[in-house]
């Protein structure tokens, strides 16, 4: 269960940082290529439909850009925090959490198999961090460009990261076979 007060990001430290990086140089670059075209139909002499389009395409693109630029995996006081571009930030208390796993992604079209980091506890919660293969299969099953999408090396770190990063405030499981 989720906790209900979220803190601000102030008090969280981004373990995962690279993709929120890379999400929003592509957010960057769509954004700035529409605004380039609304600019060149203001210069065509569309300046009233222009500015009106301009004006909804700031309002629309800017939350969604910060959004993006946040994705990622946040280690605070409370938790953790598991931030998706398009979905509510995530709280998960230390109380719930095991450890962070690297599980399967299969796509049923293509022959080659990803993965995910899920963090594990009570629940099975997804996090946004992907192991990419190649151009389609990054595209077929990964939101290309939102989610964190890493090679092999920077998939491994990331997954040791994050379970160093919970060590310290995860209790390990107790043995029953030790306790006798």
């Amino acid at each position: 269960m989720p906790v209900t007060h979220t803190p601000g990001m102030g008090e969280w430290k981004v373990v995962v940082p690279r993709g929120g990086r890379a999400g929003a140089r592509t957010s960057a670059i769509v954004h700035g290529s529409a605004l380039v075209i609304l600019l060149a139909l203001a210069w065509a002499g569309y300046r009233t439909w222009a500015t009106v389009l301009i004006c909804v395409f700031l309002v629309v693109s800017t939350p969604l850009s910060w959004r993006i630029a946040r994705t990622g995996i946040y280690v605070g006081p409370h938790g953790v925090k598991i931030y998706h571009p398009f979905k509510r930030p995530v709280v998960v208390p230390w109380k719930d959490i095991a450890r962070f796993e690297a599980q399967p992604v299969h796509a049923p079209h293509l022959p080659v198999v990803g993965a995910t980091i899920n963090l594990v506890g009570t629940r099975t919660h997804p996090t946004p961090v992907k192991l990419g293969r190649n151009w389609r299969f990054d595209a077929g099953v990964h939101r290309l460009g939102y989610d964190i999408v890493l090679t092999d090396d920077e998939f491994r770190e990331a997954l040791t990261s994050l379970n160093r990063a919970i060590r310290p405030h995860v209790t390990p499981p107790s043995d029953a076979s030790t306790e006798q």
